[in-house]
């Protein structure tokens, strides 16, 4: 007997001696716990939002996309557990945008001033194409007349028997007297006369001032002006010599053509020869050679 309460005595002492934290379960701990709590709410939080949001829009249907949603949700628990700092720098920087390869670039000033460009050139064609009819006195006159029409003025009645006729029109300057308004000076010739027999007379010129539209509609802003035509003034005449360089005549194919002379300007030696530019036409010219 007193063995076996000897025995039960050390059994308890042992098991006094024993931690008691070592007999107790252990336990997870509660801030982790707190804390997938909060993120689940918040991404609950997210989600009614979104849906509540996406319903009471404005054409919105009864389903939402769940897809839509689950992303939205996402990128709200994101935000609340993801430092603003990291969001910044993960999301890309847009593209800058690039033209594509071989395209042409244009400033507005190169886009403006072809436009320009087109004006001047509708307004040459116009004033060459107005005097080439203005001043034409035909078999009836009625190009003349639509001409006149075209810019308010009645013209007399011509000269019976006399015919009239534009040898050439030339526009030789024009200027802009306000945006859309150009003034272009045309130079011509007339062959005028009768019975089939013409006389060329004198260049002369004329000025006839258009606007020109955005789209390219022209009107002319009043009758043409009789202007003079810029002065031409006739060559020197230089001085010939008959002693030419063997090597300058060497150089000039003269075939045909009989030598006058020559002159030497400016370090080439140009030799003057006449012969037939034309059938029946021979008229003096002159052939360059470089020293």
């Amino acid at each position: 007997m007193g063995a076996y309460v000897r025995g039960v005595s050390e059994e308890f002492e042992e098991m006094e001696r024993i931690p008691w934290a070592a007999l107790a379960a252990a336990t997870p701990d509660p801030r982790r716990r707190l804390a997938a709590v909060g993120i689940g709410l918040v991404a609950l939080l997210a989600l009614v939002l979104v849906a509540g949001r996406w319903l009471l829009a404005p054409g919105a249907s009864a389903d939402p996309d769940p897809v839509e949603a689950l992303r939205e949700s996402a990128d709200a628990v994101t935000a609340s557990t993801v430092p603003a700092e990291e969001i910044i720098q993960a999301r890309p920087t847009p593209a800058e945008p690039v033209a594509p390869a071989g395209a042409a670039i244009y400033s507005e000033a190169d886009l403006m001033a072809a436009s320009v460009d087109a004006e001047v050139k509708i307004a040459e064609l116009w004033a060459e194409r107005f005097v080439r009819d203005y001043l034409t006195v035909d078999g009836d006159g009625s190009v003349a007349a639509a001409a006149a029409q075209l810019v308010a003025t009645e013209l007399p009645a011509p000269t019976a028997g006399l015919a009239s006729f534009v040898e050439w029109a030339e526009p030789y300057a024009i200027t802009a007297t306000r945006p859309g308004q150009y003034r272009v000076e045309v130079a011509y010739r007339l062959l005028t006369g009768s019975a089939g027999s013409f006389v060329r007379q004198p260049a002369a010129a004329m000025a006839v001032t258009l606007e020109v539209d955005v789209d390219g509609t022209a009107t002319f802003a009043g009758p043409p002006e009789a202007i003079t035509l810029p002065t031409l003034l006739p060559a020197t005449t230089p001085t010939l010599t008959e002693q030419i360089p063997e090597w300058v005549l060497e150089n000039v194919q003269a075939s045909g053509a009989s030598i006058v002379g020559a002159y030497r300007r400016d370090g080439v030696w140009w030799v003057v020869l006449t012969s037939e530019l034309a059938p029946g036409i021979v008229r003096p010219h002159a052939v360059g050679v470089a020293s």
